[in-house]
């Protein structure tokens, strides 16, 4: 009588499913499957078992059938869904939480404190301690066979550590019955979207290749109708053609014939229009209409990672124009079967139904294709050219060079100064003049040499050798400067400065030994510093500006153009908004440390030059005459001029390219505002500030200019 009544109520409680979870043990609505037999046989066997399959295909439901069915067998069983565990958390809390659940599933069976057990142990690992759990606890305390469900386990991803240990502790129970025989009572069922080779990460450890794959199919009608035609009685003319057909539009797909079962119970008609049904109520709209939450899993699943959509997507295109294809059990196939857009049949691949099908079509696809050609490209203009590594033959010769130049000027002022049998050098420029002209030169060739030979070493052999146009034009104008720079440094020393020194020191007396000799002797020194060292320098350091100032030009230009084309295209990334914008911030972000690493060698040469005019003019303007004095800090002033409005155009660049992004943005209704604030001028010149340390060094030495310009 009580089984009577249950089925009674069973019959008046009869209602299609379709709103997520699992169907209980004994809803009338559950669907026996092929599966249902082989997962409860194997497991009951004692055999490992894994079922991995794409969502919402019953999984669920098939662990709560089947494990009850094992438990009125007599064998203890436990359920552990692993997205109940989690995901920001510690390994630590992790493997807590299922010890916790597997205390409290066999809680009955086992007479101990767990919490202060594990406790204990916690000199052990998590893992440590879950494997003793099972070895001195669980198999101690339980004599029958015991059955461990894992559902969800595709939620191991999304965690901050890896799991591969887990696993591994899994292989290690089935590897243990060789020599344990107490292990053959313990059997696991794993159940998630995986495949076995995404559970350990770690290639180089041995891979999870133990166990029985249970596969989970369709429904078929002879399957289906025991089950799902009862809610059809006396609703609709032909119930077993009613359902032949919603199993035609939904391939058998678990959670769509529930739905579309539900929808024409709703529809109230003896004759429904199920196509008619199907495209009103699923299809069209589908977005908004799909609610619970299944055909936008599949879409995202196939989106979710544009590294690997591209490949999908045109794997997936090929199914569908061909209808279907021979399998190979590529990677790529098994991850588009996890999604549950095709299935696997007699060895080829189709799509799972005509409802996805029409959903995912031919212009859905291209849609989505077109989308991901912003992802494809590369954005090759963010490309940063390797610098190449002096090697230490280059470095030596570099610095031969150096050291050669200096002893010419170290020889060339001993001479002018105590080798000229004049001491008017001496009298005019004091006891060190010489030392502190030797000390400017030396800064001036070792950091001039180092600019040209290390920081521009490509620039600098382009103006030496290249055929293009730009580098023949700085080797003309090098030509010019240097006859132009011979004739006014030999005006200089052998005719001015002379006749300047003489008129200071009132002497009016001609001496070709006391005023042109020590020039004359001076001459190698001003010849190597201005022809060999300014003059090179000056040409490559204007190439290397010029070179600069294009490739900034061009790639603000390319990134606006980008930027534009994805402005014009903004419907193409209803479905991928998310991934569009991350790629824009992060190649934003890529740009920002282009632009701090291009300004890098200006920033440097800024340095050179505070450092010389603040030498200058606490030592050597002291060793000048008056014409010398100008035209050094002419050349200074000039350089950082030159040098600070470089950093400022290349600002202007930054700061455009700023604004186009963030319109981009805010088309994409991203959070313009936080983007903004994170990347404004200001916050440009924080990272600079942090991260290279030498412009503080810049701020320290134009303090110090500006303190001695008044102090003078």
């Amino acid at each position: 009588m009580t089984a009577a009544r249950q089925l009674m109520a069973e019959k008046l409680n009869y209602a299609y499913k379709y709103q997520g979870g699992s169907l209980s043990a004994n809803d009338p609505t559950y669907v026996k499957r092929e599966a249902d037999d082989e997962l409860y046989f194997s497991l009951k066997s004692g055999k490992f078992c894994y079922v991995l399959n794409s969502r919402q295909m019953g999984k669920s439901s098939l662990r709560v059938r089947t494990m009850k069915r094992l438990q009125v067998d007599g064998i203890a069983c436990a359920a552990i869904d692993l997205t109940a565990t989690g995901s920001q958390i510690t390994p630590e809390q992790w493997y807590k939480g299922i010890a916790y659940r597997l205390f409290r599933n066999f809680g009955g069976s086992i007479q101990i404190d767990w919490k202060q057990w594990w406790r204990d142990r916690d000199f052990l690992s998590g893992v440590q301690r879950l494997s003793e759990i099972i070895d001195e606890v669980l198999l101690e305390s339980i004599s029958k066979n015991i059955v461990i469900f894992i559902d969800e386990i595709d939620s191991v991803i999304g965690l901050d550590f890896p799991t591969d240990d887990f696993f591994a502790f899994i292989r290690n129970c089935y590897n243990q019955r060789a020599d344990n025989p107490k292990y053959s009572r313990l059997t696991f069922c794993l159940l998630g979207v995986a495949t076995p080779s995404n559970l350990i990460e770690d290639k180089r450890r041995t891979p999870f290749n133990i166990g029985q794959a249970i596969e989970l199919k369709g429904f078929k009608l002879e399957e289906a109708k025991l089950s799902l035609i009862e809610g059809f009685a006396n609703k609709v003319d032909n119930p077993e053609k009613t359902l032949a057909e919603v199993l035609f539009w939904t391939g058998g797909q678990p959670f769509l014939t529930q739905k579309l079962c539900k929808l024409i119970v709703e529809a109230q008609s003896q004759n429904p229009q199920i196509s008619q049904l199907v495209k009103n109520h699923i299809i069209e709209n589908w977005e908004a209409r799909d609610e619970p939450e299944h055909l936008r899993t599949i879409r995202d699943r196939l989106l979710y990672d544009k590294r690997r959509s591209v490949i999908l997507l045109e794997l997936y295109q090929k199914i569908y124009r061909e209808g279907e294809i021979v399998t190979t059990n590529s990677y790529q196939e098994v991850e588009l079967r996890l999604s549950g857009l095709v299935v696997k049949q007699q060895g080829k691949l189709k799509i799972a139904n005509p409802i996805y099908e029409n959903i995912f079509n031919q212009n859905w696809i291209e849609r989505q294709l077109a989308a991901f050609w912003f992802f494809q490209q590369e954005w090759k203009e963010l490309d940063v050219e390797p610098k190449s590594t002096l090697s230490t033959a280059s470095l030596a010769k570099l610095l031969g060079c150096c050291v050669i130049l200096l002893l010419f000027c170290g020889f060339s002022l001993i001479s002018a100064y105590y080798f000229s049998g004049s001491d008017v050098f001496i009298q005019r420029f004091g006891e060190y003049g010489s030392l502190i002209k030797f000390i400017r030169s030396t800064f001036i060739v070792t950091t001039y040499y180092y600019m040209m030979g290390v920081v521009w070493r490509k620039q600098t052999l382009e103006v030496l050798y290249s055929q293009s146009k730009s580098a023949k034009i700085s080797r003309f104008i090098a030509f010019v400067v240097t006859i132009i720079v011979i004739l006014i440094i030999s005006n200089q020393l052998f005719v001015v400065a002379p006749q300047q020194l003489q008129a200071e020191l009132g002497n009016t007396a001609q001496s070709f030994n006391k005023y042109y000799l020590p020039y004359i002797l001076l001459s190698p020194y001003s010849f190597i510093l201005h022809l060999l060292v300014a003059v090179p320098f000056g040409i490559v350091s204007i190439y290397t500006a010029f070179q600069d100032y294009n490739k900034s030009l061009q790639t603000t230009l390319k990134l606006n153009y980008r930027l534009k084309l994805i402005e014009n295209n903004i419907h193409l990334f209803e479905n991928n908004t998310h991934s569009i914008v991350t790629t824009i911030t992060q190649n934003y972000t890529k740009y920002s440390w282009i632009f701090i690493n291009s300004i890098a060698p200006y920033k440097t040469m800024l340095i050179i030059v505070e450092i010389l005019r603040l030498f200058e003019a606490k030592y050597g303007l002291k060793t000048m005459l008056p014409s010398g004095q100008r035209w050094t800090i002419f050349t200074y002033f000039l350089t950082f001029i030159c040098c600070f409005f470089i950093i400022l155009w290349n600002l202007s660049h930054y700061q455009q390219v700023l604004t186009k992004t963030s319109y981009c943005l805010l088309k994409l209704q991203a959070d313009t505002d936080k983007f903004e604030s994170e990347n404004n001028v200001f916050q440009l010149l924080k990272k600079i500030i942090n991260y290279q340390f030498d412009i503080y060094l810049i701020i320290v030495l134009i303090i110090l200019n500006i303190l001695n310009l008044f102090s003078n």
